[in-house]
Parts: C-alpha cells; structure tokens; sequence
C-alpha cells in the first residue's frame, strides 16, 4: 500500500524544487552581465567556476547537517540564501573586479 504524502512534507518537497530551479535560472543572464558589465570571457568563466567550487563546498561542509538538524531546519536555511542570491543577481548593477594590487 502506498502512503499519501503529509502537507509538510509536500510543501518541503515543493520548496526544495523552487530552490534547485531557482539556483539555475542566472545561467542565461550571464551573456547579458557580460555585456552590460563589460566582463571578459574568462571573467564569465570563473563565475561558473566559483558557483560550481561553492555548491561543492557546501555540501561537504554542511551534507550532513540534516542528519543532526533534521530536515527542515537546512532545507529553510537554504531557501533564505537562496532567496538573498536571487536578489543579488537582481540587484546588480556593476561588477567589483578587484586584483591582487586592489580594488
């Protein structure tokens, strides 16, 4: 016999989906911040780069805190960040490049 999904775990289920979409959407701006902002192919680049080398970070940093947390207290935390770097991506106005001399 199949169980029927609980309301908390749907809503969790549907907020981890928005998240993970959410998380991809920037991609095809990316063009458009090169242009707009006047960065380089490699700068672009690296953006990737940085994204990839932070998702990987933080899941083995924090992979299994929801192990000692339970489940819903990362899953929340996580769609807070997220919400804050989708709101950077909207917010952005002008790039910070800075190098090893200063910004």
């Amino acid at each position: 016999m199949t169980e029927r999904l609980r309301p908390a775990s749907a809503a969790a289920a549907t907020i981890f989906a928005i998240v993970m979409a959410a998380t991809t959407l920037p991609t095809p701006l990316y063009p458009l911040y090169q242009q707009q902002f006047g960065l380089t192919s490699l700068e672009i680049t690296v953006v990737f780069a940085v994204y990839g080398l932070g998702v990987m970070g933080g899941l083995l940093a924090l992979g299994r805190l929801s192990d000692h947390a339970g489940r819903k207290p990362p899953l929340g935390a996580g769609f807070v960040i997220g919400a804050a770097a989708t709101a950077l991506f909207i917010a952005a106005v002008g790039s910070a490049r800075c190098s090893p001399a200063g910004c």
